[in-house]
């Protein structure tokens, strides 16, 4: 194991994915410094998976974490933002206004340019929830008496719980203060908004996302643990099917210690073939041939193959070679 003061490899992908098992040995205070001691610190940062990054915040713990949120990428928020504020189909306002908050007071430039490009809906959303806004032109008079706060004289805000209030209005003045007619407009599209399809369009957006990282939305992930029929496990352990159901030839259903054995030695060959039957007797010697060694090409290894069988894709079907 690395000592603390060690340099951390930072050039690729793969010597990024080492460097974030390190980091995640080390206790929360020491890997905040670990990353901060990088000669560049922001660029190490952000080589990292989005996956990496967010354990790390864990690892660190939210109170702790304003420093990272600095160095991450748009991208790296964004992940963040879709584990922490969903609760199955429902957005959680709470920990949506808490880590806005946070993102805010990281890099309020950045995190407003973010969210008026692509935040808006997330933001108009949470501030439908959390607040109550009046809206005052000219010379209409209005009760404003209760607890309303403005920053301009038309948009008149209340928080709706009074410990929402700071958060609120630190949100608000983060985003009049960089760009004045983004943050009117996105308080007078409040008029028009419907929560119920603005929260199913980001939920949509958000399964979306994270299905590129492996994650099936609730609904469906749960199904793993549906009752399955034991009259159908009982004829799948006796033979073997393809998604389509259909049934591979009779000389094609090998046991799974020796399909595995024989998919791992036929790497050398190329992509679009997979193997399914060897009669391993006949060709253990091929396998340790320089032909296969070297990933020579198919034909050269078929002498060796007396019954090779080869599957393509299901449009093809099975042919023997």
């Amino acid at each position: 194991m690395r000592s603390s003061n060690q340099t951390i490899p930072k050039s690729t992908a793969v010597l990024s994915a080492l460097a974030a098992k390190e980091l995640l040995k080390l206790s929360g205070s020491a890997l905040l410094n670990r990353i901060l001691d990088e000669e560049s610190p922001e660029v190490f940062f952000r080589r990292l998976s989005e996956e990496d990054f967010f354990w790390i915040v864990k690892r660190i713990g939210e109170a702790d974490c304003l420093p990272l949120l600095r160095l991450a990428s748009k991208d790296q928020w964004e992940y963040l933002l879709d584990l922490e504020t969903w609760e199955k189909d429902r957005l959680n306002a709470d920990r949506v206004l808490s880590w806005l908050s946070r993102l805010s007071d990281a890099d309020p430039a950045r995190f407003a340019a973010w969210l008026f490009s692509q935040g808006d809906a997330l933001f108009s959303l949470l501030i439908n929830r959390k607040t109550e806004v009046v809206i005052r032109d000219g010379e209409e008079e209005a009760d404003l008496s209760g607890g309303y706060f403005t920053l301009d004289g038309r948009f008149y805000i209340r928080p709706i719980r009074e410990e929402d209030r700071e958060a609120v209005e630190g949100l608000l003045r983060t985003l009049a203060s960089k760009d004045y007619h983004a943050y009117q407009a996105l308080l007078y599209g409040l008029a028009a908004l419907i929560p119920a399809e603005v929260e199913e369009e980001l939920y949509r957006f958000r399964n979306g996302r994270l299905a590129e990282h492996g994650f099936l939305p609730y609904e469906e992930a749960v199904a793993v643990y549906a009752p399955l029929d034991p009259t159908v496990l009982r004829a799948r352990s006796r033979r073997s099917f393809f998604l389509d159901g259909s049934a591979p030839p009779r000389k094609a259903r090998l046991s799974l210690s020796l399909r595995s054995f024989m998919s791992e030695r036929t790497s050398c060959l190329p992509t679009r073939f997979r193997m399914s039957a060897i009669p391993f007797s006949k060709t253990a010697s091929a396998w340790n041939s320089p032909a296969c060694a070297t990933g020579s090409s198919l034909q050269a290894l078929l002498p060796r193959l007396p019954m090779l069988t080869i599957w393509q894709p299901p449009t093809a079907g099975w042919r023997p070679i």
